[in-house]
């Protein structure tokens, strides 16, 4: 009987199954793709579940196809052989590559896209980014990736999370021209609140100090791209985390006053895709997909 895998299955958990398989390892496989191996497991998973049988025999390093794994890897390394061969060809006749409409909020665009996006085109030469941000009228626009930030732990079809934010202060470098900021400096300094009101208590909590929050000197702002812009002003310490703040750390407008981190596991950077019946735009959301992995773990 012909190996059938269900065709609604993502192209990424076929992707990273015929790189389990090259390797007969999860981990390998992993290091090879910039992922979890937890990542590449549940995507094995996926594609045991679509085909309703074992695909693997074995564990860790000494992973083996089954009988019924061979017959469904050569299917998946043809369909591949053949997306690879289209890309090339697109390539060599100067044919414009996929276009890949991404939407994201400004704030990500601007700090987490955009100064990274020449190591993209750098892998993925043929492929055409459009970037669009949430504050354009999206109508008529349907995104074929989605770069979110968001508070459910929960995991709708076709969404990835690419990690769990970790949380900490942040404020302008003028505040620690005199010397490093205390625990107990957070009493007299404004503090840049934003929509979880509780979350500073639970960083003062995480930092395991018995100073009680100011009832006063408060600023309340509505999103992550006004919380950093009030920092950056000198207007009070904020509270934000690795992805907002990574090109602000760098270029020095931001300084984190202390060391204490909090991973609440209540804010994660997701990504969605939206499936599509072109191959070649299939490959190019799965080498887009693997890029903000690699993103997200250096």
């Amino acid at each position: 009987m012909v190996a059938r895998v269900n065709p609604s299955l993502s192209f990424h958990a076929l992707l990273i199954f015929a790189k389990a398989a090259e390797f007969n390892s999860v981990r390998n496989a992993a290091a090879s793709l910039k992922v979890s191996p937890k990542a590449v497991r549940t995507q094995i998973k996926a594609v045991e579940a679509s085909v309703g049988q074992a695909l693997f025999e074995g564990e860790g390093h000494a992973l083996h196809l089954t009988s019924k794994g061979k017959e469904v890897h050569a299917r998946v390394n043809s369909a591949l052989s053949e997306l690879k061969s289209a890309l090339e060809h697109s390539t060599s006749q100067h044919f414009s590559g996929p276009v890949l409409t991404v939407k994201a909020t400004p704030l990500l665009i601007n700090s987490f896209l955009l100064p990274n996006m020449t190591d993209f085109y750098d892998s993925s030469p043929a492929t055409v980014i459009k970037l669009c941000s949430q504050a354009m009228d999206m109508k008529h626009i349907c995104p074929d990736v989605e770069v979110t930030i968001e508070s459910s732990d929960s995991l709708a079809e076709n969404i990835e999370t690419l990690a769990e934010l970790e949380v900490f202060p942040v404020c302008a470098p003028s505040f620690v021209q005199k010397g490093p900021l205390l625990l107990k400096d957070l009493q007299k300094i404004p503090l840049i609140m934003g929509d979880d009101l509780n979350q500073w208590q639970k960083w003062m909590d995480n930092a395991v100090t018995t100073v009680q929050l100011p009832s006063v000197k408060r600023l309340y702002l509505d999103n992550d791209e006004s919380i950093l812009a009030g920092a950056q002003a000198g207007l009070g310490i904020a509270l934000t985390n690795q992805i907002v703040a990574h090109s602000s750390l760098v270029n020095g407008t931001l300084v984190k006053p202390f060391r204490k981190s909090l991973r609440e596991g209540t804010r994660f950077l997701r990504v969605k895709t939206v499936d599509s019946n072109d191959g070649v735009k299939q490959a190019a959301k799965a080498s887009f997909v693997y890029w903000l992995h690699s993103l997200v773990k250096t």
